[in-house]
């Protein structure tokens, strides 16, 4: 299974439309246009049709051999899905449309020469145990990531200087500096939690399970064990009923047993690999199976930057000149990923942003590839292996979780390749969990790896995967060139000094391979027409449609209609 989706956190995301609407200087934007008027992309419908008689939806957002009781929406690597369903941000913004919707917040302002953002938070919204929401809840949610780091995994912190309630619906977000871009994700990745349960935690809150979650979205917890949990449909929820009355996650533990359980009918949405997918999958139901796999990011081989051996950007340039994209996209991929580029950029998508010059395509060149190494003083052993002048042999492991058959291919295939010029890999292939630790703890040598989603402005993918202490910064990448252009990107709305900024950082990208970019990565999504309709699609792709993209799963599900 292909591991775009598998975030280690929940995530907001940026597009050129939602950079728009944030970007005028003390102008009031609300989502509510760019979301067709609903708030929460039910498509104009303000009260879905409901009963308690429409089936249930059988979704498969993460696998694991069984869940574990908790549904905290900050637990890094939780494998329950609780964001967007039970746990709410203020906003959304979609990475495959311009639209940005309006969850707990409805309208937004930017004052004081865009260092000061002002939200109105929605009136009437109830958590699901009754209380009302308000925007005490709002100001309690950041200050508590405030008081706990732990909690603050997209370091929204470092951005902000205060948080406070103005009047009696309004939330005033006070930046450091001009933070146009990042206000997307202090906005739109900050599940919103109620003071009346959280305040009375004892001790770090990142720790705690939550095994019976109060939050403000379509679905409530329902029924727990370990092989299965269900949510059911909020009945006061403030956007409405959901059409679908319940949701069913079964504990799944390969991707190999989820790919029979889908082709065999028993999944109505997922995001699997599934390698022919027209000849296993659809053409089984060809009325009513789809999918639909839009480029997102780059899917990176990450190297440990603290390894002395692959800090050495002649070793990084040897390695992605020995790979053979087009090989891993034909053979690991099937087709469905084409080959990166080396500015970093998801092209054609963010076409706008290249920098005039730069190169837009890999070669495979085994020859320079040796000379690299060779003037780098790496020279072959006996057993055909480099070794580095003070000895120490070119030989790593590289990771990526087991059953993910696609990057499990693609590790073979990456082997083959650096076999070639004296480098050794060892395949290893552990579980989800241990890989995902892996990352966050930075005990690796190689990973596979997918960037978190760029959408249709580079700055927040880069920023996630290059600037020093971002979580996604795995590879432990820190440049002070790179740090500062995206520095400047933030402190501006004019387009020329953004692009200017971007193309500092898209230079320095192609110069250092502080991670090296294999294949755009896809976001895997299938789904059933039998009972719903509704899906985002090509013809429609209005928001993120994996059921494992934290908060778009509940707009996904906000859409939907029954089929008959």
């Amino acid at each position: 299974m292909e591991g775009t989706l598998k975030k280690l956190a929940a995530t907001a995301v940026v597009s050129t439309a939602a950079v728009a609407l944030l970007a005028g200087c003390g102008g009031q934007t609300s989502s509510s246009n760019a979301a067709g008027g609903t708030g929460n992309g039910a498509s104009n419908n303000a009260v879905q049709t409901s009963s308690s008689s429409n089936p249930p939806l059988t979704i498969l957002a993460e696998e694991s051999s069984s869940w574990t009781d908790n549904f905290n929406p900050y637990a890094v690597a939780n494998l329950q899905t609780p964001n967007g369903t039970i746990y709410e941000p203020l906003f959304y913004f979609s990475t495959t449309s311009s639209k940005v919707y309006n969850l707990l917040g409805t309208a937004m302002q930017w004052s004081n020469d865009n260092k000061t953002l002002t939200v109105t938070v929605r009136d009437g919204v109830k958590w699901n145990d009754g209380q009302p929401f308000s925007a005490k809840d709002v100001v309690f949610t950041y200050n508590l990531l405030k008081q706990y780091p732990s909690l603050d995994t997209q370091a929204v912190w470092k951005a902000l200087s205060d948080v406070k309630q103005v009047g009696s619906n309004q939330v005033e977000f006070d930046f450091k500096s001009v933070q146009v871009p990042f206000s997307q994700i202090v906005v739109g990745a900050v599940p919103i939690v109620p003071e009346h349960i959280w305040s009375k935690i004892q001790g770090d809150p990142s720790k705690w399970t939550d095994p019976n979650p109060v939050g403000t979205g379509p679905y409530m917890l329902d029924k727990f064990n370990a092989q299965t949990y269900t949510l059911k449909a909020n009945p006061n929820y403030w956007g409405g009923t959901p059409a679908v009355p319940e949701l069913i996650y079964p504990a799944i533990s390969s991707a190999q047993a989820a790919n029979l359980q889908l082709t065999s009918g028993k999944l109505d949405w997922a995001d699997e690999f599934l390698q022919n997918i027209d000849k296993l999958y659809v053409s089984k139901d060809p009325t009513n199976r789809h999918y639909f796999f839009p480029p997102v990011a780059d899917l990176n081989l990450v190297p440990n930057l603290k390894n002395p051996l692959l800090a050495n950007t002649a070793v990084r340039q040897a390695m992605s000149l020995a790979i053979d994209r087009q090989q891993i996209d034909n053979v690991g991929e099937f087709g469905y990923e084409k080959p990166s580029n080396p500015s970093g950029l998801v092209l054609p998508n963010e076409q706008d942003w290249l920098k005039p010059g730069l190169s837009t395509t890999f070669t495979v060149d085994i020859a320079k590839a040796n000379a690299l190494l060779d003037q780098a003083g790496f020279k072959k052993g006996a057993d055909g292996i480099r070794v580095s002048p003070s000895g120490q042999k070119l030989s790593f492991n590289l990771i990526a979780p087991n059953g993910w058959t696609d990057w499990n291919e693609d590790e073979t295939l990456i082997a083959q390749d650096l076999k070639q010029i004296g480098i050794q890999i060892n395949v290893q292939e552990p579980q989800q969990t241990d890989w995902s630790n892996a990352l966050l703890n930075h005990q690796f040598d190689l990973a596979l790896e997918s960037g978190l989603f760029a959408g249709n402005t580079p700055y927040q993918g880069f920023r996630n995967t290059l600037y020093p202490g971002m979580q996604q910064n795995y590879e432990q990448y820190d440049n002070s060139v790179v740090a500062k252009a995206l520095d400047q990107f933030a402190s501006t709305t004019d387009p020329s000094t953004q692009k200017q900024a971007m193309y500092t950082v898209e230079a320095q990208f192609e110069k250092d391979l502080p991670v090296i970019p294999l294949v755009y990565a896809a976001e895997w999504s299938q789904y059933s027409t039998k009972d719903y309709t509704g899906w985002p699609d090509a013809s429609n792709p209005y928001v993120d449609p994996s059921p494992a993209t934290a908060f778009a799963d509940a707009i996904v599900l906000m859409n939907l209609k029954p089929a008959h």
